[in-house]
């Protein structure tokens, strides 16, 4: 494999499919020129794109099985049954960016009998359907923390664990430490076994071939209670958080219950009631008129109603100094009074 072979392109002229072919090809050459001889095909990391393809070309022309003078063994590999990077959801959503960057995100499934090999905290092998939050640890183990490398020793650990998918057999290879804590660690953090517990119980990595478990918040609280105890007692201010028994959260799932043959499940019944409710035709009401305003309004139509003969502009006086005396004293014993200025 011609490694790394650009992800990026303009970094190099050789694409990650490119490099994948020209392995292939090499390796397909190889087990014809030994013949019926014994071959054991292996692929790490990115190089298992060609042990793939390769081993899907020999299987295909064997029936679809591997014959029985080839083994196939992959470390790291992303094409990992259920749990490998290109299995997660996200990578293949972003399926045309990785086809337009020369990258198959989709390379089929290897032939059964084949055997992969991966570590709980190695992106690659591990890093499909998993959180967020684990990813981002797997990310850091790899990088930083070592979860990619594989020693003779861990692969033959008794601890590990086997799954078969559809005939691939898949090796969880044991591993205690996450990859948060392995990148801690290699770099010469503390990282504690509370800590490690905490991120357990938020990120957990799950077994290599298996579905992702689900995070456990109970768990989360007691681990984090007591790295928060250990950080303060670090620094002089002990302290202690009291256990607590957090509330069992509901399943989305059974929130709504099924709804009848026909019908509408409940709660989109109850929906339907608000948005009705609200959307009922406004009653109609009176304009609301400040009491202040009713008396001036009753002062005036006193004043205004049958109104008296025109007489000489000296003789209306008087009662415009009664009509402004009458407002004045209705504003000013309105319950609006004390807000006026004085």
């Amino acid at each position: 494999t011609q490694y790394p072979a650009a992800m990026i392109p303009g970094i190099d002229s050789t694409t990650w499919n490119n490099s994948a072919d020209i392995a292939s090809d090499s390796i397909y050459n190889a087990t014809k020129a030994n013949g019926n001889g014994y071959d054991h095909l292996f692929g790490y990391s990115q190089g298992s794109g060609g042990t793939l393809m390769a081993a899907q070309r020999i299987a295909g022309e064997n029936g679809g099985v591997l014959p029985d003078n080839i083994d196939v063994t992959m470390l790291g590999a992303p094409s990992t049954p259920g749990t490998g990077f290109f299995k997660d959801t996200k990578v293949q959503m972003a399926k045309p960016l990785f086809d337009m960057m020369g990258i198959d995100v989709d390379p089929g499934d290897a032939p059964a009998g084949t055997t992969y090999y991966g570590k709980p905290g190695d992106i690659w092998a591990n890093g499909g359907s998993r959180n967020i939050i684990t990813q981002t640890g797997q990310a850091l183990g790899t990088a930083f923390g070592g979860t990619h490398g594989y020693s003779p020793a861990e692969l033959q650990n008794p601890a590990n664990i086997i799954t078969d998918v559809n005939g691939v057999k898949v090796v969880h290879v044991a591993d205690d430490l996450s990859g948060y804590g392995h990148a801690a660690r290699a770099n010469g953090l503390e990282w504690s076994d509370s800590a490690e517990q905490l991120v357990d119980a938020v990120a957990p990595e799950g077994i290599v071939g298996r579905p992702a478990p689900a995070p456990d918040m109970q768990a989360a609280f007691t681990a984090g209670s007591k790295v928060i105890e250990e950080t303060a007692a670090f620094h002089g201010m002990p302290i202690d958080i009291p256990d607590a028994q957090l509330p069992a959260m509901p399943n989305p799932m059974d929130i709504a219950p099924a709804a009848p043959a026909g019908g509408t499940p409940p709660v989109l019944e109850q929906v339907q009631q608000v948005v009705e409710q609200f959307t009922q035709p406004a009653p109609a009401y009176d304009a609301y008129v400040p009491p202040v305003m009713e008396q001036v309004q009753q002062v005036v139509e006193q004043f205004t109603q049958q109104a008296p003969a025109p007489v000489a502009a000296p003789a209306a006086m008087p009662q415009m100094e009664q009509i402004n005396t009458a407002i004045n004293d209705a504003v000013q014993n309105s319950p609006f009074a004390q807000f006026l200025p004085r």
